[in-house]
C-alpha cells in the first residue's frame, strides 16, 4: 500500500460509488496539499533558480515569437483588424500597421537581452493601448457578427494575462523575490 492510498478490490466494492468519489476527493486533496507544502519547500532549494530561469526563457521566446507573429498578421490579416477597429479610433489602415510594426518591433526586442526589459515595457503600453477597443468590441458585439461572443469576452481577460506574462518574462531577474539564488 503506498502512502496508504490505495483501496483494495473489496474495500472498493463495498463502498458506494457517492463514497469512493469522496475518498478519491479526499486522496485528491490531500495529494494536492503535500505538493503545495513540497513546491513552498522547493524554493530553498538551489535548482529552483535553475528551474526558474529556464522557464522564463522559454516564456521570454513565446512572449517574443507571439508578437512577432500577431504583428506581422496586422500586415497579412489586414482586413480583419480594419473590421474590429471602433469607429471612434481614426485613420484605421494606419493604426492597423503602426500597432503591427511595434509589436514585430516588441516581440524582437524582447528577444534581446539588452532591450528585453524596455520592449516589455513597450508591449505593456501597447496591451494598454489597444484595451479600449476590446472594450468596444464587448460592448457591441452585435457588431462583430463573424466573431464568436466567447471570444469577444475573453479578449478582455486575456489582456490582463498577456500584459502579466510581458511584465514576467521580460523581469530582470534581480528584481526577483529569490534574485540572492540568481
Amino acid at each position: 500500500m503506498a502512502m496508504g492510498f490505495a483501496l483494495s478490490r473489496t474495500q472498493l466494492k463495498s463502498k458506494s460509488e457517492s463514497n469512493v468519489k469522496l475518498s478519491v476527493s479526499r486522496i485528491a486533496n490531500t495529494i494536492g496539499l503535500n505538493l503545495l507544502r513540497m513546491g513552498c519547500q522547493l524554493k530553498n532549494f538551489p535548482f529552483t533558480s535553475t528551474v526558474t530561469k529556464i522557464v522564463r526563457a522559454i516564456s521570454t521566446f513565446l512572449v517574443g515569437l507571439l508578437f512577432i507573429l500577431a504583428g506581422v498578421n496586422h500586415f497579412i490579416n489586414t482586413d480583419f483588424y480594419v473590421n474590429i477597429m471602433p469607429p471612434y479610433i481614426p485613420a484605421h489602415l494606419t493604426m492597423i500597421y503602426l500597432s503591427g510594426f511595434f509589436e514585430v518591433l516588441g516581440g524582437a526586442g524582447v528577444l534581446i537581452p539588452a532591450l528585453r526589459r524596455a520592449a516589455g515595457w513597450g508591449l505593456i503600453a501597447l496591451l494598454i493601448a489597444v484595451f479600449p477597443a476590446n472594450l468596444h468590441m464587448a460592448t457591441h458585439p452585435g457588431e462583430y457578427p463573424s466573431i464568436p461572443n466567447w471570444v469577444i469576452v475573453a479578449r478582455i481577460p486575456l489582456q490582463f494575462i498577456l500584459i502579466a506574462w510581458v511584465e514576467w518574462s521580460t523581469r530582470h531577474p534581480s528584481t526577483t523575490p529569490d534574485s540572492k539564488t540568481e
